[in-house]
C-alpha cells in the first residue's frame, strides 16, 4: 500500500474515532439530562421501573422518550393510593402539586428527543401527547389557541408510522374532546382519523359513545369500518339506549363476519397447500377464537367449522375445557353432526384430554369408531344412568341405519327406564318398530310422541331467560315452525337461537313483531332461545306451533333466517 493511501486511511480512522467520541459524549450528556429530569420529578420513587430502564435504552433520545411516556402515564392513568407506601405517597403529593410544571418539562424533553431523532414517530407522538395534555389543563380556549402545538406533531406521527395505532387513537380522542370548538376543515380531517382509529375494537369500545354524543349516532356509526371487531364493540356500547342503532350495527356485523370467515378460511386452505403446519395450527386456533361457531350458526357456518376441524393439525394435545378443537366438537355434538369428516373427529378426540366419558362415546360414534365407543361403554361405571340416554338413542339410530335391528334393540334396552319416554328415545323406538314392521308398536310410540309434542309453548312455559325446549318429530313437524309474537313499549333487538346457535335477529318496535322459527330438518329435543341484545326486554305475547301452511315467513329479522337441514338427537 502506498504511503499516501496509508496516511489517508489513518486520517479517516482518526476522524471516525473523533466523531464516535463526540457522539458518545453527547449520549452521556443526554442521559444525564434524562436522569436529572427523572429525579427532579420523583420518577425514581413513583415509577422505579421506568427509572431503571433508562440505563438499558440504546440511546439518549430513546431514554428521553421513555420518560416522556412516564409523564403521559402520570396524567392519563389513575394511581391506587392504597398500594403506596409512605415515601411513594409523599412523592406523589409533590408531583401532583407541580403537575403543570412537570408536563411542561416533559414536553421539552420530548422535543429534545425529536431533535435528536426526527424520523422516529414515537418521539413525535409523545411530544404531541404532552403538548395536548399540558394545554388541556388550561382549558378549551388554550387548547384551541395552541392547536398547532399538539396537532402538527400528532398529525406528523400518523404520517411517519401509518400502521401505529397509538398516534391515530390519541389524535382521534383529542378531536372528539375538542369537537365543539373545532373549525369545519379540522372536523373533516377528524372524521378520517376517527375512522382509522375505530379499526381497534378496544378504542371503539371506549370512544364510540363520546363520539356519538358529539357527532351524532348516525355519523359515528358511519365511521365504524366494516370489520367484525369494531362493529361488535360499537353495538355493545349502544345496546342499552338505542336498539335501532344496535340493529343496524348488527346487520353490518353479520355481513362483515361472513366475509371475514370466508377470507380466513381461504387463508387456512393456502397454509394447508403450502404444508405450513405451524401456520395452519395457529390459524385454526385464531379462527375459532375470532369466529365462535355459535355466533353465526347456519348451513354455511357449519360447513366452515367442519372444514376448520378437518384442516387442524392434530399432532399436539389439548384439553376438553380450553382447546379450540373441543369447542368445535361440542358444537357438532349439539345436533350438527351430519356431513362431518369422520377421520377429523377421531383425530381431534384422540388429541384431547379430560373428555367426559359420555361425550367421548358420542364422538367415537360420530367418527364411526366402533372400537372407541365400545371401549368407552365397557370401561364406564355409570352406564345405564340418565347421562347415557343421548348416546344410546343415537347408537340405536346408527345401528338401524346400518341394518342391525337386533343391536339397535339392545341399545334401546340399555336406556334408563326413567328416560324411555323422552323425545329422542321415542323417535329411535319408532324407527326400530318401523324397521321391525311392528305396526302396533309404531302406533303406541306415535301416541306417546303426540303427548310429548303437545307440551305447552305459551309464554308461561318459557324460562326466565326466554328459552323453550321442544320435541320435534321430523315427520309431523317437517315443514312446521314455532311462531312467536312480541309486544314492546320501546324498540328492542332480540336474537333467536336454535340449540345454542344464533340464527338471526329481530327488531321489535312499539307496533310489535312476529318471528317464525322453522323446524324443518330438526328432530329430537330442540331448544329455542331468545336472548336480548339491545333495549328493554319486550313482552312475549304468544308462542305456538304452526303447520306447513301457517309457517310462511312472517318475520322482520335483520338477516334472512337460515332454513338449514340439521339433525338433532337428544
Amino acid at each position: 500500500m502506498k504511503r499516501s493511501s496509508r496516511l489517508a486511511l489513518a486520517v479517516l480512522c482518526l476522524a471516525l474515532a473523533g466523531a464516535s467520541a463526540v457522539l458518545y459524549a453527547r449520549d452521556v450528556a443526554g442521559r444525564r439530562e434524562v436522569l436529572a429530569f427523572a429525579r427532579e420529578w420523583g420518577f425514581d420513587v413513583r415509577r422505579p421501573a421506568y427509572f431503571e430502564q433508562i440505563s438499558y435504552e440504546p440511546s439518549a433520545d430513546t431514554a428521553a422518550g421513555l420518560m416522556a411516556d412516564a409523564a403521559v402515564t402520570d396524567e392519563v392513568r389513575p394511581v391506587r393510593w392504597t398500594d403506596l407506601d409512605e415515601m411513594e405517597r409523599a412523592a406523589w403529593m409533590d408531583a401532583l402539586a407541580q403537575r403543570d410544571e412537570m408536563l411542561k418539562a416533559a414536553h421539552a424533553l420530548a422535543l429534545s428527543a425529536v431533535a435528536a431523532n426526527p424520523g422516529l414517530a414515537f418521539h413525535t407522538w409523545r411530544a404531541g401527547e404532552l403538548a395536548y395534555l399540558g394545554e388541556r389543563r388550561r382549558g378549551a380556549a388554550a387548547l384551541m389557541a395552541s392547536r398547532a402545538k399538539w396537532l402538527v406533531p400528532l398529525r406528523h406521527a400518523t404520517r411517519l408510522a401509518p400502521g401505529f395505532d397509538g398516534s391515530w387513537q390519541f389524535l382521534a380522542g383529542a378531536f372528539v374532546e375538542t369537537w365543539p370548538v373545532l373549525p369545519e376543515d379540522v372536523r373533516a380531517e377528524g372524521k378520517g382519523v376517527l375512522e382509522r382509529a375505530f379499526l381497534d375494537p378496544d378504542f371503539a369500545r371506549r370512544v364510540f359513545v363520546p363520539a356519538a354524543t358529539e357527532l351524532g349516532v348516525a355519523e359515528a356509526m358511519a365511521l365504524v369500518p366494516d370489520v367484525p371487531g369494531p362493529l361488535a364493540a360499537a353495538q355493545a356500547q349502544v345496546a342499552e339506549g338505542n336498539a335501532t342503532a344496535a340493529a343496524a350495527l348488527r346487520a353490518r356485523w353479520e355481513k362483515a363476519e361472513a366475509k371475514a370467515r370466508a377470507e380466513d378460511l381461504a387463508a387456512l386452505e393456502v397454509r394447508a397447500r403450502m404444508r405450513d403446519e405451524d401456520g395452519l395450527r395457529a390459524g385454526c386456533r385464531s379462527f375459532v377464537g375470532a369466529h365462535p361457531p355459535r355466533e353465526l350458526d347456519g348451513a354455511v357456518g357449519q360447513r366452515q367449522a367442519a372444514r376448520v376441524l378437518a384442516l387442524w393439525p392434530h399432532d399436539r394435545g389439548g384439553s376438553w375445557r380450553g382447546d379450540g378443537r373441543a369447542e368445535l366438537l361440542r358444537y357438532f355434538l349439539d345436533g350438527r353432526g351430519e356431513g362431518l369428516d369422520r377421520a377429523a373427529v377421531r383425530r381431534a378426540t384422540e388429541a384431547l384430554s379430560d373428555v367426559p366419558e359420555t361425550e367421548r362415546a358420542r364422538l367415537a360414534l360420530l367418527a364411526g369408531d366402533r372400537y372407541g365407543w365400545e371401549r368407552a361403554v365397557r370401561e364406564s361405571k355409570t352406564v345405564g344412568s340418565l347421562e347415557w340416554t343421548t348416546f344410546f338413542a343415537e347408537l340405536a339410530r346408527a345401528e338401524l341405519a346400518e341394518g342391525r335391528a337386533d343391536e339397535a334393540a339392545e341399545a334401546l334396552g340399555r336406556i334408563a327406564p326413567r328416560a324411555r319416554g323422552e323425545c329422542a328415545v321415542l323417535l329411535a323406538q319408532r324407527e326400530w318398530a318401523e324397521a321391525a314392521g311392528d305396526e302396533g308398536a309404531v302406533a303406541d310410540v306415535e301416541r306417546e310422541l303426540a303427548v310429548v309434542r303437545s307440551a305447552p309453548t305459551r309464554p308461561e312455559a318459557w324460562s326466565t331467560a326466554w328459552s323453550l325446549p321442544l320435541c320435534v318429530d321430523p315427520k309431523a313437524d317437517g315443514d312446521a315452525g314455532l311462531r312467536i309474537a312480541f309486544a314492546a313499549a320501546a324498540p328492542a333487538l332480540v336474537a333467536w337461537e336454535v340449540n345454542g346457535g344464533r340464527r338471526g335477529t329481530l327488531l321489535v318496535g312499539p307496533e310489535g313483531a312476529s318471528l317464525d322459527v322453522p323446524l324443518a330438518g330438526l328432530q329430537g329435543v330442540v331448544v329455542v332461545s331468545l336472548p336480548l341484545l339491545a333495549g328493554p326486554r319486550p313482552g312475549l305475547a304468544s308462542a305456538e306451533r304452526t303447520d306447513a301452511a301457517a309457517a310462511a315467513p312472517n318475520t322482520r329479522p335483520l338477516s334472512t333466517p337460515p332454513r338449514d337441514r340439521v339433525a338433532v338427537a337428544r
